[in-house]
């Protein structure tokens, strides 16, 4: 089966490396010995970002409904997390050092390697059962931001990352620095090292926790405008052509490495392109067509 992975198309001003993110997203996540368990999540926008507008809904290891999330988690009220800063979310009895770094403590319920979590933004609220509690289902349209894990079924006792079995159990998870959120768990995970977003840590490591180092090279920091019916690209992961849906309103293509280098210029033909030169990892492909740019990431396997 083809996967078809949503691109947007941006109007923006320019790429430049060590760009501001484009939103939040999770840089660390532990699942440890006893009650140690954080999620820490990244703010390189730039501002300052009041949590009103997010919420980390999440399963229990077998969703009830696949796909969809059971429990509504949202940040303690008037949290914020500064510019350039981390916010951590750490079970109330985690370890000193963990719960040192905390910004948030009265959420327990953290995941034990088998329960899926999103970060998302906004959504509509309809309380059907007029109890005041935001329940499963009652809301929808928000964003999905990024994944640790996902919403689907139960994946035993973890998901596997970056090769390692099980990743998501016993292990602290690292977002690695050329990467800025993914709302494909799948695609964050990777089938090997070369193709994740994450660097599997052993368990217990918390040495990096309390900041964060992103690299958001090639991430459009003026953005004007979005067109939210945007093009797709597939198969992702890819190995030797790479399709585009809609190109027939680009003209060209540039692809790059996650550290902002151009590896592969050219033109569509026909909607599809050749990958057969990239060796094993995660790509950003920009198209253009006059000053309209479209941009997604993709995954070479090799």
């Amino acid at each position: 089966m083809k996967k078809i992975y949503s691109l947007v198309a941006l109007v923006l001003v320019g790429f430049v490396a060590n760009a501001q993110c484009p939103d939040l997203f999770i840089s660390e996540v532990a699942e440890g010995s006893s009650s140690n368990k954080y999620y820490e999540i990244f703010n390189g926008t730039g501002a300052d970002v009041d949590l009103s507008d997010y919420a980390f809904p999440s399963v229990g290891n077998a969703p009830t409904d696949s796909g969809k999330y059971e429990f509504w988690n949202k940040f303690d009220s008037a949290a914020v997390i500064k510019s350039d800063s981390v916010f951590v979310i750490a079970h109330p009895n985690a370890d000193s050092i963990i719960l040192s770094k905390a910004d948030m403590v009265s959420y327990m319920f953290l995941s034990n390697g088998d329960d899926g979590f999103a970060l998302v933004k906004g959504g509509t609220w309809n309380d059907l059962d007029n109890d005041m509690n935001i329940d499963a289902g009652e809301m929808t349209e928000f964003t999905v931001l990024d994944w640790y894990g996902d919403w689907n079924g139960d994946p035993g006792a973890g998901w596997d990352v970056a090769g390692v079995a099980e990743a998501t159990k016993d292990h602290t998870l690292k977002r690695r620095a050329g990467f800025s959120g993914n709302n494909d768990w799948a695609a964050s995970a990777g089938a090997d090292s070369a193709s994740s977003e994450w660097d599997v840590l052993p368990k217990d490591d918390w040495s990096q926790l309390g900041s964060h180092s992103a690299d958001c090279a090639m991430v459009p920091n003026s953005v004007f405008g979005i067109t939210k019916e945007a093009l797709s690209v597939y198969p992702n992961p890819a190995t030797n052509n790479l399709t585009v849906i809609g190109s027939e309103r680009w003209n060209s293509y540039e692809i790059y490495s996650t550290l902002g280098s151009k590896v592969s210029e050219g033109t569509l033909k026909n909607n599809n392109l050749s990958v057969s030169n990239l060796i094993g990892g995660t790509y950003l492909i920009k198209l253009q067509a006059d000053e309209r740019v479209g941009m997604a990431r993709f995954v070479i396997n090799r």
